[in-house]
């Protein structure tokens, strides 16, 4: 099958969309995130959970030991994203765990693949790592934190397809609130820059009533198959066909 990758700032409804086309497609369908967020993440490697969950720890004792009030969801920005000095040992089996997470993925999305699924993305390493994207907390890359992304840019395998749910910022903030409007126009700008580098790329107006969004989502990944697999019946023709 093939691979459709749903890009956009905080706040398009990526995850929402992608869940919803699984069920309103009429295609098998699997999910994958593909995003540099662990706790987000539906396929992670046992290192990766462990990880997570030291950071956790470490989070809640530094906070008793403050006056602040434990938050109920700690934000990513404390979580995954915080910027913390380490040592060399530290750092390169960060790059190397961070690397096994992109390719297990990978990996994953190829088997699903190979038994007849379309995979979804929810986000992608191609377009997280791109310039104007990874500084989202001006934080400073380490030599390793460059090289991983240069991976994800020029080695790691593109989707087939990607749609981007395109807002504008100042919609996306009100919707959300973690990123700034300035970010997520710089990141929208980003996603575009790295959208014109694929045979397959196009925008659908996430500003629209959901039930739009998702109509066009679906026409979209609709439109590819059936290029793709000229003659092939979807779930939905086989259930028609059946029932005659």
């Amino acid at each position: 099958m093939f691979s459709v990758a749903l890009i956009g700032g905080d706040g398009a409804g990526k995850t929402t969309v992608a869940n919803a086309a699984i069920q309103s497609c009429g295609l098998p369908m699997k999910y994958v995130y593909m995003g540099l967020s662990t706790r987000s993440s539906n396929h992670a490697l046992p290192s990766s959970r462990l990880v997570l969950s030291f950071k956790r720890w470490l989070y809640k004792r530094e906070t008793r030991k403050s006056t602040e009030p434990l938050p109920h969801d700690i934000p990513a920005s404390q979580l995954e994203y915080r910027e913390n000095t380490h040592g060399w040992a530290w750092n390169t089996a960060r790059f190397l765990n961070r690397m096994l997470e992109a390719w297990y993925r990978q990996y994953i999305s190829i088997l699903y693949q190979l038994r007849g699924y379309v995979v979804i993305y929810d986000r992608h390493f191609f377009f997280d790592s791109a310039p104007g994207v990874i500084n989202s907390q001006n934080q400073s890359l380490l030599l390793f934190d460059r090289l991983f992304f240069w991976f994800m840019t020029h080695v790691y395998p593109r989707p087939t397809l990607t749609i981007f749910l395109d807002a504008p910022s100042e919609l996306l903030f009100q919707r959300k609130g973690e990123a700034t409007p300035e970010y997520l126009e710089q990141q929208r700008v980003a996603f575009l820059s790295q959208g014109g580098k694929l045979p397959h790329f196009v925008q659908v107006d996430a500003s629209q009533p959901f039930e739009k969004v998702l109509s066009e989502v679906v026409q979209q990944i609709r439109v590819l198959y059936a290029i793709r697999y000229p003659g092939r019946p979807s779930l939905s023709q086989g259930r028609k066909l059946q029932g005659k």
